[in-house]
């Protein structure tokens, strides 16, 4: 319901059964699929455009879990990827690429198909934004000159 409450925006109701489904995991000693969970809350954040907390959960569930490059790199490259995309709609341009290409490598690796297009997506994205950079540069440069 937390996916459908985000894709609604309603992002109140999601965040609540996100948080309900982390109350329910916690009693039953289930602790694994946090990241999975964080990750999702981070996405309702930026798609609220509330990305300081978004990164916070994407953030919490990379270092949940030390291993996760190894026990589930799809999830890690999801995350690495939604970290990426999420500095990027925040204008904090730190790591983007690195984010991207890394998450983009593991996803090939392991044949993730939609991730593949996912990521290749968001570096499009990204591409797109610095080369408009670029190119409100050089009209700068060339009005001085």
């Amino acid at each position: 319901l937390g996916i459908v409450f985000n894709e609604l925006e309603q992002y109140e109701n999601s965040l609540e059964y996100y948080n309900t489904g982390i109350d329910y995991l916690e009693k039953a000693g289930i602790e694994d699929l946090y990241p999975s969970i964080w990750n999702n809350i981070g996405l309702v954040y930026q798609e609220s455009k509330n990305y300081k907390k978004a990164l916070t959960y994407f953030e919490n569930a990379i270092n949940y879990d030390v291993g996760i490059k190894d026990s589930d790199p799809g999830l890690y490259a999801m995350l690495l990827d939604n970290r990426a995309h999420t500095n990027l709609q925040s204008n904090d341009s730190l790591g983007i690429l690195e984010n991207f290409l890394k998450a983009l490598q593991i996803r090939k690796d392991i044949d993730d198909k939609p991730g593949i297009t996912i990521n290749q997506l968001h570096l499009a994205e990204y591409l797109h934004h610095h080369l408009q950079i670029h190119m409100d540069l050089i009209v700068v440069i060339v009005q001085v000159v």
